[in-house]
């Protein structure tokens, strides 16, 4: 049997309450769920909760799945409201563009610096890292996405359109317009860097 058709089967015996079914159908797509979630959230729990609130809502919604992209594709999508929801719920002080900051920070390896490196190496890494988050905060949500989606979560460009519900030639020319932008921020903000 075809994946396709298994996941058309699971789908139809979850909607008849199969809860077997239900887990078997989301089972594979757990870890990326998860770390999509964690890179938004930046924290355990709080990844944990919105991962169980997207499946709560994937679950409540599972009937109006169209079988026009993959079913992970759907549930990413899910995953990203509910961290967005529960980021607005929480009212702190950090954006969602200092989380999507944080996760392509991380990805570059400017975060974590040596302990044997010079104090003035570590004290470099630690500016640019600030530097990005800023910036990533003063980005446009749609450019954040794509490049998180991207550049982090090493999804496709076909994955992000249907993860967005945008086509892949807008995913493209986000992406390069969400660069463009980073690069015009980074230098506004810090023209010293860039001499």
């Amino acid at each position: 049997m075809a994946n396709g058709e298994r996941e058309k089967q699971l789908i139809e015996q979850a909607l008849s309450g199969s809860s077997d079914a239900f887990s078997e159908l989301v089972r594979p797509c757990h870890s990326k769920a998860y770390a999509v979630a964690f890179r938004y959230m930046r924290n355990e729990q709080d990844a944990s909760d919105a991962l169980q609130e997207a499946y709560i809502k994937l679950f409540t919604r599972l009937h109006t799945f169209a079988h026009q992209s993959r079913f992970e594709t759907w549930l990413i999508r899910i995953v990203i409201n509910c961290c967005y929801d529960a980021l607005r719920k929480q009212k702190k002080d950090r954006t969602v563009g200092g989380e999507a900051a944080e996760a392509l920070v991380e990805q570059a390896g400017i975060e974590n610096t040596r302990s044997d490196e010079a104090p003035e190496a570590a004290a470099l890494q630690s500016e640019r890292q600030r530097m990005l988050k800023r910036a990533m905060a003063c980005m446009a949500k749609d450019h954040r996405d794509v490049l998180v989606l991207r550049e982090y979560e090493q999804f496709s460009y076909e994955e992000i359109a249907r993860i967005l519900l945008i086509s892949p030639g807008t995913v493209k020319s986000r992406i390069h317009r969400a660069k463009q932008a980073l690069r015009d921020i980074l230098m506004e903000q810090n023209p010293e860097f860039f001499v």
